[in-house]
């Protein structure tokens, strides 16, 4: 997912609304969360989110839920998605 992070001033304001939404990624989906670009700019990233179940379309389900949440957080906005499945 890339996120835009528009009123981030500073890479620690982003680490800060980074962490809150790993945590409330791991604590409400159970899902694996990192940043994966972006690590030099302080208002866009990329985060991958991995899940392991066996029913893709339980784990497309979650996969959704998840993209929703990222709205949830203020000052944070999803600019594009993508998922894949192995």
């Amino acid at each position: 997912m890339e996120i835009n992070l528009p009123d981030v001033n500073s890479f620690k304001g982003k680490r800060r609304v980074l962490k809150g939404i790993k945590d409330r990624f791991k604590n409400k989906f159970n899902v694996s969360v990192a940043e994966l670009e972006y690590h030099e700019k302080r208002q866009r990233t990329v985060i991958g989110v991995c899940v392991i179940l066996n029913s893709q379309k339980h784990a497309y389900s979650i996969l959704e839920r998840v993209e929703g949440e990222v709205e949830v957080f203020k000052g944070v906005s999803l600019l594009d998605s993508r998922k894949e499945f192995l």
